[in-house]
């Protein structure tokens, strides 16, 4: 195999008939397989590759390994890749990318998302130039039309916005069973798919949510908050700076409850904490903590302020009533 096809793959430079003859070649032997691993392995250590390149590679790695597609075949399974992002974008960033079938015409869309893991927040810039901060557990996707003719995306997680202006195109976040459209703005999306409720608080600009039940302006400063499963939606004014303070390191809140506060803190560490008690469920609070804190220090800071205590068993942090 000639060593300038593979710098060529590395670097996203392909045609997808040469794409397809590595692929064969990198299927006839483990000895192939740990050549190019090498080769790619002394290319990376002198380059920061492109998101692009990083996808390709998880994309020809996912389908080696799937063994679902052999040499004699001339078409390619669909599948989903995955990838750690640029270390210009951020560590523990991973972008993943939909590929079709791989003879695909130019017309036939790729899906693309990003995904902060937990334990880990993650900037983007979206191809209109878009400034995206996305928190612990959380997907952001789009398709490859983005910025064509539409600039609609889908989040299930939190994500701070601020968005540029395009009056002819408006921006369209999309989260389960509700939207929220902009044409340019400032805002934070807590939209995680296992939390009851999608709460969205507006910094700057205005936003429009809608549903199928309900649909609302909002201006800045105001939260509102939707319940997909009763189909409830709520408005109500909020210190808006609170919502978007984990961008900057710290968590700062002049109300919320336990459950929620201790669920934050399970994505944003990347740990396990089960609750065992319901005794402070609506009982709220005012917390203030910065990400150099550790877990540790910030749950025995709250046995100071609540009557709870905590024990740590087998790596999972038990709260309990006192």
């Amino acid at each position: 195999m000639n060593t300038e096809l593979i710098i060529k793959y590395l670097e996203g430079q392909l045609s997808h008939d040469q794409e397809k003859e590595l692929f064969g070649w990198l299927c006839a032997s483990e000895h192939n397989m740990q050549l190019f691993r090498e080769l790619e392995e002394e290319w990376k250590s002198k380059h920061i590759p492109s998101v692009e390149s990083l996808a390709m590679l998880q994309n020809l790695r996912k389908a080696i390994n799937s063994n679902t597609v052999s040499r004699s075949r001339k078409k390619w399974p669909r599948l989903w890749v995955s990838a750690a992002a640029a270390v210009a974008i951020v560590a523990g960033l991973f972008v993943y990318a939909m590929y079709g079938n791989m003879e695909r015409t130019e017309t036939e869309k790729q899906i693309f998302a990003v995904e902060a893991p937990m334990g880990a927040h993650s900037k983007i810039s979206l191809p209109d130039g878009t400034q995206v901060w996305l928190n612990a557990g959380s997907v952001l996707s789009y398709d490859s039309d983005f910025n064509r003719s539409t600039r609609d995306i889908i989040l299930n997680g939190e994500a701070y916005f601020e968005v540029m202006h395009d009056a002819d195109k408006p921006f369209r976040v999309n989260v389960g069973s509700c939207s929220f459209t902009v044409l340019g703005t400032k805002f934070n999306i807590n939209a995680y798919e296992d939390d009851s409720i999608v709460q969205t608080v507006l910094m700057e600009g205005s936003l429009r949510f809608e549903s199928d039940l309900a649909q609302d302006v909002m201006v800045p400063g105001e939260m509102i908050s939707w319940n997909p499963a009763e189909k409830i939606c709520s408005k109500e004014k909020v210190n808006a700076n609170q919502y978007r303070s984990w961008v900057n390191g710290f968590i700062l809140y002049d109300s919320i409850t336990l459950p929620a506060l201790l669920k934050r803190l399970a994505r944003e560490y990347n740990i396990n904490i089960s609750l065992e008690t319901d005794k402070f469920n609506d009982r709220s609070f005012r917390v203030s903590y910065t990400n150099g804190e550790s877990v540790d220090a910030i749950l025995s800071s709250l046995c100071h302020i609540i009557p709870i205590h905590v024990a740590r068993k087998d790596g999972i942090y038990y709260v309990y009533g006192r």
